[in-house]
């Protein structure tokens, strides 16, 4: 007998403030024809009411922000008609919050739906975010926080990259001097090379 559950994948594009998950994210989603959720906008109030006045962020305040974005993107991915597919923009600075942020999928327990999360972590040095950041107008994160990223950042390592084990679903991606469309092109060759969009 053939299942009939439907797929969808979330692909989160994570990594410090700077390394260019909106630019890379919005370029990622055309390319594959699929929706975009940014996830500043996912942030409450009180989190850019703090980012705002360079408080870091804590765990307890990221929580319900991951829970957000879990579900707006799988939401979005199950939703698309065409390519089952979303992309989603996310810090995700720690191991423990992609984990999270897959344990938050509303379709965990479902029979009918089977949502898989990719989850690709730009970074770069420490010195190019700084200056990314400090050029931004208009946005509530401001340069003196990108330390605080920096100091609890986890580029993904061991058996958590996608292609080192059958449970691997992190991509750590290098960003430094490296154009947008470079960057894009590496990252879907990557995906395709381990097939993790079928």
């Amino acid at each position: 007998m053939t299942s009939s559950k439907k797929t969808a994948t979330v692909i989160v594009l994570g990594g410090p403030s700077g390394t260019g998950k909106t630019t890379i994210g919005l370029m990622l989603a055309d390319k594959l024809q699929c929706p975009f959720v940014e996830g500043d906008s996912l942030h409450p109030a009180e989190n850019i009411n703090k980012m705002g006045n360079n408080i870091p962020l804590t765990d307890t305040d990221r929580w319900p922000w991951l829970t957000q974005i879990s579900r707006q993107s799988v939401q979005a991915a199950v939703a698309s008609t065409t390519s089952h597919l979303s992309v989603v923009s996310c810090s995700m600075l720690k191991a423990i919050y992609r984990d999270y942020i897959k344990s938050e999928n509303p379709f965990l327990q479902s029979d009918d739906v089977a949502v898989k999360f990719v989850f690709v972590f730009l970074h770069c040095r420490f010195e190019d975010g700084l200056k990314r950041v400090g050029g931004r107008e208009s946005h509530f994160f401001k340069a003196d926080l990108t330390k605080s990223q920096y100091d609890i950042m986890e580029i993904p390592a061991g058996d958590r990259i996608l292609g080192l084990s059958p449970s691997g679903s992190e991509l750590p991606i290098d960003t430094t001097n490296k154009k947008p469309e470079v960057i894009l092109t590496e990252i879907l060759e990557k995906l395709a090379y381990f097939k993790a969009l079928e």
